[in-house]
């Protein structure tokens, strides 16, 4: 699920953890610190794109090759590492601007600058989504590729 503000006057329920930035839901801080898919690659996979932590799972069924596995790896790795790094960008700006705020000495011209960075940040962590699976969507073969939908029950 994308990353979402809760509605005016609506109570989180049983928070993971207390969040550092209160303009983050905790579990919006959470999972940009670990750099998880909060939803951001959903269009590549209601469109055929394959998930490549699941891929991963299903190697066995799917009869991955050792370069296949390897080739994985690094997109996983890879992935990881960006989505957790532009997540780490995001939370630390929006305690940026959470603290102007609170300070109150924020600005118009501050406004603008914190929200278009985030905003930055985001499209780069939906980057990297987004090219994880189009790059495992590479790795498979046309029969891999079925076999991952037939099992994750997209086709029958």
């Amino acid at each position: 699920m994308l990353a979402s503000r809760p509605v005016a006057g609506q109570v989180q329920s049983a928070p993971m953890l207390k969040s550092a930035v209160k303009s983050l839901t905790d579990q919006e801080y959470a999972d940009f610190r670990a750099g998880k898919e909060m939803g951001f690659a959903r269009v590549a996979k209601l469109n055929g794109y394959p998930s490549p932590l699941e891929v991963n799972q299903l190697g066995k069924e799917l009869k991955l090759s050792t370069s296949q596995k390897a080739q994985l790896e690094k997109i996983i790795d890879a992935w990881r590492f960006k989505a957790k790094e532009m997540g780490g960008f995001i939370v630390a700006q929006e305690a940026k601007l959470n603290t102007l705020f609170a300070s109150g000495k924020i600005s118009d011209g501050a406004v603008i600058y914190y929200t278009n960075k985030i905003g930055l940040y985001w499209g780069e962590v939906r980057n990297a989504h987004l090219q994880a699976y189009l790059k495992t969507r590479s790795v498979l073969t046309a029969e891999q590729l079925r076999k991952y939908n037939r099992l994750k029950g997209y086709i029958k």
